[in-house]
């Protein structure tokens, strides 16, 4: 709400700037509604959960998933290995049964949107940390710091062509698996993996943590929320003054310029606005 909310206002109140032609009737105002209050991603019809800045369905998953958090994080401080699995599982079960049945229209609005479907994605990113902090606090980690920066390069050179190898089968896929369940193969053992290295990781960790992807990093949340809506409208603009460049030209172009915008956002909105929430607030 401090950090990510002002952000969601100020792209909603965007939306409305460059639609406001569009936005006279009832209905349209209507879908807009859920979209201000966050609540979009749990009503599975397109033209609502893609309602406003479409990407901010995804705000809509992490209002619940930090709001659950607390019974979450009880459940799992409080639960050994065996009481864990033992309601964790049955819920994969019960997932995956709903996934390979799930009529193929209802696939991407409730296993990829809906935050009660994806709310395992969640919990699994918190089992990843469970993991972390067990092995952080045993000679396992010691062993993966000891290893060579070859080594480590090696490792990190293979996570990364899994990643890639599951990124390029996505289009031969069925939806109803890429949807979510598809990624919990690679991103925890890539999390884990990193967490555990910290400073001292290899080729690939060292061009991770150069100065300027963290800047980058650090503008990656605004520039998220505003690519959807600049790059039509950078389309429309270079249109009007004729350029009519080759695609990779304009893609080019218009990245630079949603990029330093966020750069803009970021320092001069987000930064200062959740500072003084904090402030306030906390």
């Amino acid at each position: 709400m401090i950090r990510l909310y002002p952000l969601h206002i100020l792209c909603l109140l965007g939306f409305l700037v460059l639609n406001i032609a569009h936005l006279f009737s009832v209905k349209e105002i209507v879908k807009l509604l859920p979209n201000a209050f966050l609540l979009q991603s749990w009503i599975p019809i397109k033209g609502i959960y893609f309602s406003g800045n479409a990407v901010s369905w995804c705000l809509a998953d992490m209002m619940f998933f930090y709001a659950m958090f607390p019974l979450l994080a009880k459940l799992l401080n409080r639960g050994g290995v065996k009481k864990i699995c033992s309601w964790f599982v049955p819920m994969l079960g019960i997932y995956f049964f709903i996934m390979v049945f799930l009529p193929s229209a209802y696939c991407h609005p409730l296993l990829y949107i809906s935050p009660a479907f994806r709310l395992i994605d969640f919990f699994i990113g918190m089992l990843t940390y469970k993991v972390y902090h067990e092995i952080e606090s045993k000679v396992w980690k010691d062993r993966i710091v000891a290893c060579s920066y070859a080594q480590k390069s090696f490792i990190e050179i293979l996570l990364v062509l899994f990643l890639t190898v599951t990124i390029m089968a996505v289009p031969y896929i069925e939806m109803r698996y890429y949807c979510a369940a598809l990624w919990w193969l690679i991103m925890p053992e890539i999390i884990l993996y990193f967490a555990l290295v910290n400073e001292s990781g290899g080729v690939i960790f060292s061009y991770l943590k150069s100065r300027w992807m963290i800047a980058l990093g650090e503008i990656s949340f605004s520039l998220y929320m505003i690519h959807y809506m600049g790059i039509p409208v950078l389309h429309f603009i270079f249109n009007k003054l004729g350029l009519n460049m080759i695609w990779q030209a304009e893609f080019s172009v218009s990245f630079l310029i949603i990029l330093f915008v966020s750069y803009l956002v970021y320092h001069y909105y987000e930064n200062p606005i959740s500072s003084f929430l904090k402030k306030k607030l906390i």
